[in-house]
């Protein structure tokens, strides 16, 4: 064998021998002697001779050196069958458990020599997306990429002939390094009544190392959350709470449990009715103004995006429409004193759904009446006066009693307190007793019912003679 020392003799008494076994792909160096009966040696004939071709043995100690997330190191020793018929290597590889392509498959990508199609049948069950153009080497190493992190896959390695003919394989499989898994590209999450919400995304266009996906809603306002982890890309919400603003993300997650970049989306699970504010009071009164606080409804109480008040004055047909309002209190301002009032609310939703009235009355402190209005008489007799007057105009309600006082040019004199029912607007009383053809003072002043006396209002006449 040429560029080797091993040699073999063979003896024959015929002109011709056949020489095995022989190695394929091989150059034999032949030297032929003619022996005599003596066992002396003639001058060598000389001749070379090739052996034909054959598929090389499978590559030993098929093997990894390295490897990253996207690229393998791969080495190898030659074949101990056939190794002078190397004249190549063939690598193949493809993801792990997937079904290998077709020999039409390939054939319809233009792969049409026998020699081009890469045969990966008879692996025991192990097959993978399989590329269709395989790496042809010379060394007995090659470095593949790139390659999908966090994926399963499976490298065959064959020795090829000059002429093209693929010897048997060898294989070896590895999973490939992870990386940050990819986020996904949208999602959205839809109301599906007022008390669930359907999450959908769509994956990363190039999503690796990803095994499933972390889901959680969460209320924007108490941070309440519910979180699944799932591998399908929906994922439905029930038992939420109605009229909420929900934050939704979706993260994916590696093999290893690593957490990716999320993506959010946020959403309001719909509107429902409700019920009146709860524990309506009044907490702090004065003679013109009143702190008035109540509660949340005791029904979706979230739903509740304002509250409208009403506010009616008792005795009068007036009805105060105070502004809406989103807190749970309330100043009211500009009250009459002694005025007894009916204050009212109700619950408004973000559609509009409107609750019952709750209300609570109470009534006002008391202020010092001004001056009675326009006192004035009536009626003149030598005995008698017949007083008119009309409320003050500052504080009115709080005139409980008004007191009459009179003097006159003789000594004359005298009070009296009177109690006037439902505070009418005007006021007519008859002082009697009088002594005819005197010069008469008459002051009248509204008195509270603590007894606080408001300024008088006063009026000189004379009685008849």
């Amino acid at each position: 064998m040429y560029g080797n020392t091993d040699y073999t003799c063979v003896t024959t008494p015929t002109t011709n021998v056949t020489l095995s076994p022989l190695e394929a792909c091989t150059l034999y160096h032949v030297n032929v002697y003619s022996v005599s009966s003596f066992g002396a040696l003639s001058p060598e004939l000389k001749m070379d001779t090739n052996t034909d071709e054959a598929a090389p043995g499978a590559p030993e100690n098929l093997r990894i050196t390295n490897q990253t997330a996207n690229w393998v190191a791969l080495a190898w020793d030659d074949p101990l069958d056939r190794a002078n018929c190397v004249d190549a290597w063939k690598i193949t590889y493809g993801e792990t458990n997937s079904p290998p392509p077709t020999l039409r498959q390939l054939q319809q990508k233009g792969l049409k020599k026998e020699k081009d199609i890469v045969r990966v049948g008879g692996v025991g069950g192990v097959g993978g997306l399989v590329r269709d153009d395989p790496i042809i080497t010379s060394d007995n190493f090659a470095t593949i990429s790139p390659l999908r992190a966090c994926t399963n896959m499976t490298f065959w390695v064959s020795g090829v002939s000059p002429s093209g003919i693929t010897g048997s394989t060898r294989i070896t499989q590895t999973t490939m390094e992870e990386t940050e898994p990819t986020p996904v590209s949208s999602v959205e999450a839809v109301p599906l009544n007022q008390n669930s919400l359907l999450v959908v995304w769509t994956p990363g266009s190039d999503e690796e190392c990803v095994t499933e996906y972390h889901v959680c809603v969460t209320d924007i306002v108490d941070l309440d959350q519910a979180c699944v982890d799932t591998d399908t890309i929906e994922q439905t919400f029930n038992g939420l709470e109605a009229c909420v603003n929900y934050d939704v993300t979706v993260t994916p997650i590696s093999p290893s449990g690593v957490f990716g970049d999320p993506a959010f989306d946020i959403a309001n699970t719909g509107d429902l009715p409700t019920s009146e504010p709860t524990n309506l009071r009044v907490t702090e009164v004065t003679s013109h103004t009143a702190i008035i606080k109540y509660g949340p409804p005791e029904m979706n109480p979230r739903c509740v995006t304002e509250f409208n008040t009403q506010l009616l004055e008792q005795g009068k047909s007036t009805m105060y429409m105070t502004s809406l309002t989103t807190h749970l209190e309330e100043m009211v301002s500009g009250l009459g004193s002694c005025s007894l009032y009916e204050y009212r609310i109700r619950a408004v939703t973000a559609s509009g759904f409107v609750s019952g009235w709750a209300s609570v009355n109470f009534t006002t402190a008391e202020d010092t009446p001004s001056s009675p209005r326009s006192l004035s008489h009536l009626t003149l007799t030598s005995d008698s006066v017949q007083l008119r007057w009309f409320v003050p105009e500052t504080n009115p309600w709080c005139a409980d009693v008004y007191r009459i006082n009179w003097t006159s040019t003789v000594g004359d004199n005298g009070t009296r307190d009177i109690t006037v029912p439902n505070h009418p607007p005007e006021v007519v009383e008859n002082i009697d007793g009088l002594t005819g053809c005197t010069d008469y003072t008459f002051s009248v002043s509204a008195v509270t019912t603590l007894g606080t006396e408001g300024p008088p209002a006063t009026h000189n006449t004379t009685t008849t003679c």
